[in-house]
């Protein structure tokens, strides 16, 4: 672009001083033109009027030969070429006009080799005239050195206009170069490289143009890198699958994360499995990927899931054995699961593009996708990422709500709150623990502990102890979500699971939990009121440990610590609160 644009410059240039040369030197030849007619007028009239000063019957005699002499030695001194004597009998029309206008006429002849001008002079006497008298002029060499003149001043000019050209260049060369860097730098912003920098030897305002447009540029390329690295960490971030400009390709990722993000709290708070399943299968509809067949496998059973047609599940069945995917679908083994784990394989379905995935939920809870794909569509880098996004969101809440079916199925609840009690944990706990160790799960766990509860039961009776411990499991099913888990520890002593919670977020749910607890009023049967208050001790798994049930321990060591510091506060475990005999195998 800026090689065009200078080629346009320099031919404007050219042009310009082309034109205005042609210009003055058509100016300069009529100038010298006329110079040189006004020339040979005035030296004609001179001559004339040199003669008949001398000569007072000039016409008179203008036959004598004395005459004829003396003209051709006054030609010697007068720069005229000749002179002669014309009546009315000459044919002339510029003569002829003389005679009749009684003023005089001007006769050129012009080429390239002569310059002829004849001044035609009216020769009156009585107010009459009586003849003509013809002064020729040749003023050949006063135009040539007119044009000599003009020349050398059109070469000066020339000279003066490549010289002040030349001046112009060498002040104007160095904001040149800065446009050509400050160009290449903008073509490298819009393929969104911001490690150019613009080069400058100026030191006006330019150079702080360049220095402000590199600071910036290096701001943003900072910031660019730092938000890529942080959407790295929360999903399979792969930048060529968007766009090259990094603005629009980051732009592309947090909406891409913001879909799952909210894609994430509605499974969140589905309140069954089925809810579940109806979400995945949409979110594939929504993906353009209706065409897919799910099939879960409980311990080498197996159930379609979607769609619920029994020609589907011959489909699904023909479609592994002609892939050859027979082991794969019945090796619920750690090793195969660590395999598969979001890995997509390409298959064929009915002579159609497709891919095959195994979804590990648990030891002997399998999920298997059969995804066709639509005609006009391949395997692409995008789509696979795309999956493998949602599906570790669908993963973990599937395997909260399968773990917390089993729990509900298989364990009983406390009769007087209505939570899960103390037998339950040990299944979900080995789960929990056994799931830890092929995937990322996490919990916070919070021990909670009613301060002085004896006191409620001795001062005011156990059934305002029992109705304080269900206003307790209340607050837990008010201020906890549908995917965390709330226990009945023993007697006063609560255990809530919070699903993927960091140690700020516990604290955070902790409170909410102890404040709205503690602004119950109670009432006895004699009309005495009183509040509760609550100690909270928080541990993470498996940050903490490595087993939930060493993770409860140490939450249970962390409210030992809240109750000896006071009570009616939130304690986090630290290993500085283990005692020096504490042996965590034993747990």
């Amino acid at each position: 672009m800026f090689k065009r644009m200078r080629l346009k410059i320099l031919i404007i240039l050219a042009l310009s001083l082309t034109l205005f040369s042609s210009i003055v030197v058509f100016i300069a030849g009529l100038s010298i033109r006329d110079l040189s007619i006004q020339k040979a007028q005035e030296d004609a009239h001179i001559a004339f009027f040199a003669i008949r000063l001398q000569k007072e019957d000039f016409y008179e005699h203008a036959n004598d030969n004395a005459l004829k002499e003396y003209l051709n030695e006054f030609l010697k001194y007068y720069q005229v070429d000749n002179i002669w004597l014309s009546n009315k009998d000459n044919t002339n029309p510029y003569i002829q006009s003389v005679f009749k206008n009684k003023k005089e006429s001007m006769e050129i002849i012009e080429n390239i080799r002569e310059f002829i001008i004849y001044t035609h002079i009216p020769y009156i006497e009585n107010d009459e005239v009586v003849g003509v008298v013809s002064i020729a002029v040749n003023a050949i060499q006063e135009r040539h050195q007119w044009l000599h003149i003009m020349l050398w001043v059109l070469v000066c000019v020339v000279i003066f206009i490549f010289l002040k050209a030349w001046i112009l260049k060498r002040i104007f060369e160095p904001y040149l170069l800065f446009y050509r860097s400050l160009y290449k730098v903008m073509l490298d912003i819009e393929k969104g490289n911001f490690e150019q920098h613009i080069n400058t030897n100026l030191q006006d305002e330019v150079h702080d143009i360049a220095s402000w447009i590199n600071r910036a540029n290096k701001k943003i390329d900072l910031i660019i890198k730092g938000i890529e690295s942080k959407i790295s960490l929360l999903m399979d971030y792969q930048k060529e699958r968007y766009d090259h400009s990094p603005f629009i390709r980051i732009q592309e990722a947090i909406n891409e994360l913001v879909d799952i993000y909210q894609f994430k709290q509605k499974l969140e708070n589905c309140e069954n499995l089925e809810n579940i399943e109806q979400l995945v299968i949409g979110l594939f509809n929504q993906l353009d990927l209706p065409d897919v067949i799910i099939v879960e496998m409980v311990d080498f059973k197996e159930r379609i899931i979607y769609p619920d047609d029994p020609l589907a599940f011959r489909r699904y069945m023909h479609t592994i054995t002609t892939n050859n995917l027979e082991s794969l679908k019945n090796a619920p083994t750690e090793q195969s699961e660590m395999e598969l784990k979001n890995e997509f394989i390409p298959i064929s379905i009915d002579n159609k593009n497709g891919l095959f995935v195994v979804f590990c939920i648990s030891s002997n809870i399998h999920w298997h996708f059969l995804f066709a794909l639509k005609e006009y569509r391949r395997i692409s880098k995008r789509i696979i990422p795309l999956l493998s996004n949602y599906f570790d969101i669908i993963r973990t809440t599937l395997q909260s709500r399968y773990l917390f079916d089993l729990l509900r199925e298989n364990s009983q609840k406390d009769p007087l709150t209505k939570l899960n009690n103390r037998g339950f944990l040990e299944e979900f706990s080995k789960n929990v623990t056994f799931q830890a160790k092929h995937i990322s799960i996490d919990y916070a766990i919070l021990m909670v502990d009613i301060d002085f509860f004896k006191r409620v039961n001795d001062n005011y009776g156990h059934n305002i102890g029992d109705y304080v411990l269900c206003e307790l499991a209340r607050v837990f099913k008010q201020e906890i979500r549908k995917s965390d888990l709330a226990v009945r520890y023993g007697g006063e002593e609560f255990l809530v699971l919070l699903l993927s919670c960091e140690q700020e977020g516990a604290i955070a749910v902790g409170t909410k939990i102890k404040e709205c607890f503690e602004h119950i009023v109670f009432e006895s049967d004699l009309g005495d009121t009183f509040s509760c208050t609550l100690s909270i001790g928080v541990s993470l798994f498996p940050h903490d440990a490595n087993s939930v049930s060493l993770a409860i321990k140490y939450a249970d060591i962390a409210l030992y610590q809240a109750k000896n510091r006071g009570r009616n506060q939130i304690i986090c475990f630290s290993q500085d609160m283990l005692p020096k005999d504490f042996n965590p195998s034993k747990i």
